[in-house]
C-alpha cells in the first residue's frame, strides 16, 4: 500500500514539474545585454501568478511581465499554453543564478528550475572613445526630393 502510494506520489510530481519550462535565449551574456527570461505553462488556460521577488537581488526588471497565450489544434487535439516573461538586465559580472520562482495556478504552488547565467564585464572598446563624426551636406540649398 505504502509502495503504491510512494509510486503515485512520484509519478504526479514528475508529470507536474514537466508543465513549467523556464528559458532564456543565452546563458552568455555582458553586464550590459538586456535578455529575455520566460516562464511558459503548458495544459493551463490561466495566467500564473509569479513571484519574482528572489531574482532582484541580482537582476533589474527593465520591462514586464509580459503575457502571452498559444492555442494548437493539430489532428483534432487541443493543446494550450501561457507564457509569461521579462526583460531583464544583470546587475553585476560573474556567474549569476536565476533562481526557482514560485508560479501560482489555481491555488496551487509550483517550482520553476534554476538557471545559471555567465555575465561578462564588456571590455572598453578604445577605437570607440576616440572615435567622431563630421558630417558635410553636399549643397545648402536643397529642394524637396532631392538627394543631399
Amino acid at each position: 500500500m505504502i509502495r503504491h502510494l510512494l509510486v503515485s506520489i512520484i509519478l504526479t510530481s514528475c508529470l507536474l514539474s514537466q508543465e513549467i519550462e523556464t528559458f532564456v535565449v543565452s546563458r552568455n551574456i555582458d553586464i550590459d545585454q538586456s535578455f529575455n527570461f520566460t516562464i511558459k505553462i503548458k495544459d493551463i488556460d490561466i495566467d500564473p501568478e509569479v513571484d519574482i521577488s528572489p531574482m532582484l537581488d541580482n537582476f533589474s526588471v527593465i520591462m514586464g511581465p509580459n503575457m502571452g497565450s498559444e492555442y494548437k489544434f493539430i489532428n483534432g487535439k487541443k493543446s494550450i499554453s501561457r507564457s509569461i516573461s521579462w526583460t531583464i538586465i544583470a546587475k553585476k559580472p560573474g556567474q549569476i543564478k536565476i533562481p526557482r520562482l514560485e508560479v501560482v495556478l489555481d491555488g496551487k504552488q509550483y517550482l520553476t528550475e534554476e538557471l545559471t547565467m555567465n555575465v561578462s564585464k564588456k571590455e572598453t572598446d578604445t577605437i570607440a572613445t576616440d572615435m567622431f563624426l563630421k558630417i558635410e551636406v553636399s549643397d545648402s540649398d536643397v529642394k524637396i526630393g532631392e538627394q543631399v
